[in-house]
């Protein structure tokens, strides 16, 4: 028998969280990160178009649909800066090598 909906998808969400944490501590506790920053920012390019289409996936079974619409849309301006900063770090790597 499969997991009920609302939980896997509160649970989905909780694990999101939880890397989320991790990786900030990562981060805070990293002293020479910028060789993982261009990988980094690129798994991080594409949780967040994941979250972003997510949300079009929830905003069909939501009544909170603006809502999501707006969220969908910030992921999306996220995604686009994250990638944008992947491609500054990769740019400075091999600068530096």
């Amino acid at each position: 028998m499969g997991m009920d909906p609302d939980n896997e998808l509160y649970d989905s969400a909780c694990e999101l969280l939880a890397a989320a944490q991790r990786l900030q501590r990562a981060a805070a506790g990293g002293e020479d990160v910028a060789r993982a920053l261009p990988a980094t920012l690129g798994c991080l390019e594409a949780t967040l178009a994941a979250l972003r289409k997510a949300t079009v996936t929830l905003r069909q079974d939501a009544d909170a649909a603006d809502e999501l619409g707006a969220l969908g849309d910030a992921l999306g301006d996220a995604e686009r800066a994250a990638e944008r900063a992947r491609a500054a770090g990769a740019r400075s790597l091999q600068a530096s090598a």
